[in-house]
């Protein structure tokens, strides 16, 4: 598990506590709990936002190659299919 950096933490106007997270050098998101969270529970949450966005990002290249091979003429697909 990775330790993720706290940005800012505040308590929204109906009183849910919010913390801005650091999750890479790109990209943060902000976290909303009822009640106080632990640093484990917050990396927690971290972690799977990541592993999700790094899903996705594979899944999606998965999509692209299939769209691009569905639009192959005859000769492309007899030449790069192999």
């Amino acid at each position: 598990m990775a330790d993720y950096k706290i940005l800012h933490q505040s308590v929204n106007q109906i009183g849910k506590i919010e913390y801005l997270m650091e999750l890479d050098a790109e990209e943060g998101v902000v976290l909303t709990y009822s009640t106080a969270p632990t640093k484990e529970i917050i990396n927690d949450s971290c972690d799977r936002l990541l592993a999700e966005k790094q899903q996705k990002a594979a899944d999606q290249i998965k999509i692209d190659k299939a769209v691009r091979e569905v639009l192959w003429t005859d000769d492309e697909r007899e030449h790069l299919s192999g």
